[in-house]
């Protein structure tokens, strides 16, 4: 039987990327039945290290303090966070051996008919393994497949070209999560580069609630998923709730906030979020995939740009699905119109993209 490994940000403790993973290698289960599929689980000791929940010491010592003191009032919820993502990557993946540094990955990766790096930021060219990513090892008769990878920027330049040309020449299937990292992919290929969707896309909406566990609140609530916006995120939120008299859910990946909220929560797992997203009444965020799954769930919803110089694969979303409407800037989160963000109606358009990147998939696998 032929072997297809696909390379990805599979044990992040991130739900945008656990779930991205769990999605595409379902997905290619499906459209290649004849093919064997696996993860490979490439997870270097740097980045175990950088998941570590008491991991980041501040050069200050009296902040250090603080900072730890902080983290161990939250340590429970975070220990069990962490646990479940472990316990879901082990049950959840077909894997292979483990390959602890970029080095071994190189020297001996796993034979495979088809490699298939994506999606999330696997062409990010500041990462330490980039290498890897891009899997830049003698392919001899396999094929090397990009499938919705994210460079993690806006702007490219030369240095940025020089970095990855020699390793995107040697694909023989590339694609692009957004619009502007198609762009460059084509320019350097000389070649049209598709913009697929996100691997989240790929499932459907009875799939991903299937998958889900349903939350015991007993109320209606707006679900804030926070990764960077904080306070501006807990404005919106509020603001949404006093009109529309629900209560406010947030899960926050930071030990060292405390909202005045109804709930915080830092211990679910995948199945726990997305449980969480499905039973909304709204939800708020500034992550990419907060966005995919409120649009999958068809939620009322808001979007923060929380860091407009990463923001390229939300605006590529938004605009695909002429959902700008939805989208609050940077600083104007004091300033929006409740009614004008939410809902929209356009789904064939993003229904046709779905079937197009499935064929993409698929093709590009055989």
């Amino acid at each position: 039987m032929k072997k297809i490994g696909i390379l990805t940000f599979h044990r992040a403790v991130n739900y945008g990327a656990v779930l991205q993973a769990y999605a595409l290698q379902k997905t290619i289960k499906k459209i290649c039945p004849k093919f064997k599929v696996k993860v490979i689980d490439f997870y270097t000791k740097e980045t175990e290290k950088a998941y570590a929940i008491l991991g980041y010491a501040h050069p200050n010592w009296f902040k250090r303090v603080v900072l730890y003191a902080m983290k161990l009032t939250c340590y429970i919820p975070l220990w069990s966070k962490k646990r479940k993502f472990r316990k879901f990557v082990e049950t959840e993946f077909s894997l292979t051996r483990r390959y602890w540094s970029a080095n071994d990955f190189m020297k001996n990766p796993p034979i495979m008919d088809v490699y298939v790096s994506g999606s999330d930021q696997v062409f990010n060219c500041n990462n330490n393994s980039k290498e890897a990513y891009y899997l830049s090892f003698a392919k001899g008769k396999s094929k090397k497949v990009a499938y919705a990878p994210s460079f993690g920027r806006s702007v490219f330049d030369e240095a940025v070209e020089l970095k990855v040309r020699d390793a995107i020449l040697d694909f023989d299937s590339l694609s692009c999560r957004e619009t502007v990292g198609a762009e460059f992919l084509s320019r350097v290929t000389k070649t049209r580069v598709p913009v697929v969707v996100d691997p989240v896309f790929l499932l459907s909406r009875e799939e991903w609630s299937n998958f889900s566990f349903k939350p015991k609140l007993g109320y209606k609530y707006i679900f804030v998923y926070d990764l960077n916006g904080g306070k501006s995120l807990m404005q919106i939120a509020k603001k949404i709730a006093q009109e529309k008299g629900l209560k406010i859910v947030c899960q926050t990946q930071r030990a060292c906030v405390f909202y005045n909220i109804t709930k915080t929560i830092r211990s679910s797992g995948p199945r726990e979020f997305v449980g969480l997203m499905a039973n909304a009444e709204y939800v708020v965020t500034d992550s990419f995939h907060g966005t995919a799954f409120s649009v999958l769930f068809k939620k009322k919803f808001c979007v923060y740009i929380a860091t407009p110089h990463s923001a390229s694969r939300i605006e590529t979303l938004v605009k695909l699905l002429d959902l700008e409407h939805c989208v609050i800037q940077h600083g104007k989160e004091s300033n929006f119109e409740i009614e004008s963000t939410y809902e929209f109606s356009n789904y064939k358009r993003l229904d046709n993209l779905i079937h197009y990147s499935k064929i993409y998939l698929r093709n590009s696998c055989k």
